[in-house]
């Protein structure tokens, strides 16, 4: 199983989207996982069939923080207990 965590620092930019989408093409991860995304919830879901994962959990922005996301696929059994600001427990 691979699981890739990135602290991105914004996903507003063409760079830092090639760059993701770049280490999801190179890792083929099981879960994806972005931290200070600094974009709102739909940039990330829509983001999710560009990347070619089923599935995406996110915690929304709360004023001036970030997003945090996790992707997955439909062939990884995975469950979102809960989340917060600063978590998703899966």
């Amino acid at each position: 199983m691979v699981f890739v965590s990135w602290n991105c620092r914004g996903l507003g930019n063409l760079k830092e989207t090639l760059i993701l989408q770049n280490l999801v093409h190179t890792h083929k991860p099981d879960f994806f996982f972005l931290m200070e995304t600094l974009v709102n919830k739909n940039k990330i879901k829509d983001r999710r069939v560009k990347l070619k994962f089923d599935n995406v959990a996110v915690m929304d922005r709360v004023g001036c923080r970030g997003v945090l996301a996790i992707y997955w696929n439909n062939f990884i059994s995975c469950l979102v207990h809960s989340f917060g600001q600063n978590f998703i427990d899966v």
